[in-house]
């Protein structure tokens, strides 16, 4: 008897503590998860959060597999111990390990009472892999065994997700509408409205994305997050709607909510930026400085950073000061926050750019006038392309276009880039299409011209300048095939004459002067090592005009390879002589008719190759 009373009193603390070890491991994630919940309502930061529940996490998986390890006595049960750990890896994002405990539970416990969450757990785990097939496959079992979670919310959303990424956006909204005509759950209708609204949003169909919020439940403060964020998807709708008024009095209404104290400095931020696009600056950078001053949820903070250097930019002016918002917008912004840290990074660079090219126009000869509209077409483009601020952009091209010393080449392609802007991101495809017009009329013989005809979808009609320089160029090619690439005075020519009629159209001018100087390097001359005076005379052209080209990088190669730095050194110098050392020059052509010159001499005297034209 006492035998069997010590094995009993063995059998029975076994389990007390196979009981105990795996009852603290679900505690520690019933209290990750509580957290989680907290900061969800309080819009607290999330890499904040991740901190608090990670350890909380890892001891749940300590514990689980502590389980699995020590105690196979509870094997029966250990059912609860995989699926313990198959949860707090999914919510560290640890996916594939996560899948792996999943599938051991359906193997082994086909029976288990956890499986049909396994199932939904292996077909979002999937999904967040990108393995949508497997995950297609997984929701479809659920469907055909447990046909009673089709209510699952999880699973609605989860089936949406896969129709985006297997059928399109489009059969995913079909989907969730008539999920949602069926349902009468408040919460499941809030959480499918909210969603119907991020894909319409995301389309631009903001009218058909508003028109779900015009059958809400009524408010529930139990409820109160999942109110949030559909009526915060209203606010954001009513102002890309340009119902800006509107917008101002529902996010009034917002604040007044105590239910939505921690969302508030996020609603303050969507009422900012409304009252900035009203053209109420004063109004939205006080705003803005309460935002900062309150402080609460960092990615909130990093945003404004982000929208208050654009009023700097774009209004203000002041790029200095909004270089170091930006930075301190960046250090705000989560790293999971990939698209904004992106737009970020994009716009210091702009500016960076812009303010190099503006150090640049201002070292520019202020008598040269295409110098001028050349920086400041780069500098617009900067600013719309880099530095992703369209308005400012506008008004360098603006003023280009409205200038009188603006070269036409330079109007044509600014005026290109307004029509652009007013299409892609103005949505004003009137104004566009009539500047696109004006461009076709008034400016043909430019290749905005005839891009101009492709954005209208009309049939290409014009010969711009680009495509005369290829005819030039294509003409003087055949002129050097026809002569085996040998020295032909034609095809020098030729190449001469497409990139003095066409400098504007510097690859192909660039292609010209380097293959006239290669060809002229070709002549039955003597050789002795050095580049001949007329080539070394084409390169330095080439290279004072383009200066950034490959064929300028090729003839710098060319020049050094036969020791012709000196010469180009004192040629550079003799174009800055003064008319006494013109007279000596003239003196020493006198000398080179007697015969009495030098062969260095001979070298150093530079024909003018533009005489013959």
């Amino acid at each position: 008897m006492k035998g069997l009373l010590l094995v009993f009193l063995l059998l029975f603390m076994g389990g007390c503590a196979y009981v105990n070890t795996l009852y603290n491991g679900a505690e520690a994630f019933r209290r990750a998860q509580r957290i989680e919940r907290q900061g969800a309502r309080m819009s607290r930061d999330s890499a904040v959060i991740a901190r608090q529940t990670e350890p909380l996490y890892r001891r749940a998986i300590e514990k689980a597999q502590k389980v699995l390890l020590e105690f196979p006595r509870s094997e029966r049960a250990h059912d609860n111990a995989y699926f313990l750990k198959g949860l707090s890896l999914f919510a560290l994002g640890e996916y594939m390990s996560a899948i792996n405990d999943f599938e051991i539970l359906l193997e082994f416990f086909p029976e288990s009472r956890f499986v049909p969450r396994s199932l939904l757990k292996l077909a979002r785990a999937n999904a967040r892999v990108g393995d949508f097939l497997a995950s297609y496959a997984y929701v479809n079992e659920i469907l055909e065994r447990f046909p009673e979670m089709a209510s699952n919310q999880d699973l609605v959303m989860l089936r949406a997700d896969l129709a985006i990424e297997l059928e399109g956006t489009m059969a995913a909204i079909s989907a969730l509408e008539e999920r949602l005509a069926q349902t009468t759950d408040p919460r499941a209708r809030l959480i499918i409205i909210e969603r119907l609204m991020t894909l319409n949003m995301n389309t631009g169909d903001y009218e058909r994305a508003l028109s779900y919020t015009e059958n809400l439940p009524n408010f529930d403060r139990r409820l109160a997050q999942n109110f949030y964020r559909v009526e915060f998807r209203k606010l954001q709708c009513l102002r890309r709607l340009y119902r800006r008024r509107e917008a101002i009095e529902f996010a009034t209404l917002m604040l007044s909510r105590p239910a939505y104290l921690y969302n508030r400095t996020e609603i303050m931020l969507e009422k900012a930026i409304t009252l900035i696009d009203m053209g109420r600056f004063d109004e939205g950078i006080r705003i803005f400085d309460e935002i900062i001053a309150i402080g609460g949820d960092p990615r909130v903070r990093g945003r404004t950073w982000f929208e208050f250097a654009t009023v700097n930019i774009d209004i203000r002016g002041l790029l200095d000061t909004a270089e170091i918002q930006l930075d301190s917008a960046l250090a705000l912004t989560p790293r999971e926050d990939e698209e904004l840290r992106q737009r970020i990074t994009q716009r210091q660079e702009g500016l960076r750019n812009i303010r190099n090219l503006r150090a640049q126009m201002n070292e520019a000869d202020p008598f040269e006038p295409i110098d001028s509209a050349y920086f400041r077409l780069r500098i617009g483009t900067q600013f719309w392309l880099s530095a992703l601020l369209p308005d400012s952009a506008m008004a360098y091209f603006g003023t280009l276009v409205e200038a009188r010393q603006t070269p036409d080449s330079v109007r044509a392609i600014a005026l290109f880039a307004m029509a652009y802007i007013y299409r892609d991101i103005k949505n004003d495809t009137i104004t566009s299409d009539s500047i696109f017009n004006s461009i076709i009329l008034n400016y043909p013989q430019f290749e905005a011209a005839k891009a101009a005809q492709e954005q209208l979808g009309l049939e290409i009609t014009l010969m711009t300048r680009r495509d005369s320089a290829n005819v030039q160029f294509a003409v003087a090619e055949q002129l050097m095939i026809d002569n085996d690439g040998e020295f032909s005075q034609d095809a020098y020519h030729a190449y001469l004459l497409t990139a003095l009629r066409f400098p504007d159209i510097e690859d192909v001018a660039a292609r010209a002067l380097f293959a006239a100087g290669w060809l002229a390097n070709r002549r039955a001359t003597t050789r002795d090592g050095v580049l001949d005076t007329t080539v070394a005379m084409v390169f330095l052209r080439l290279c004072d005009l383009y200066p950034e080209s490959e064929q300028c990088k090729a003839a710098q190669e060319m020049m050094n390879i036969n020791e012709a730095q000196a010469f180009a050194q004192e040629h550079a110098a003799r174009l800055e002589a003064t008319a006494a050392e013109l007279l000596g020059n003239e003196a020493r052509r006198e000398d080179e008719e007697d015969g009495t010159a030098t062969p260095q001499e001979r070298r150093a005297i530079l024909p003018d190759f533009q005489s013959w034209i």
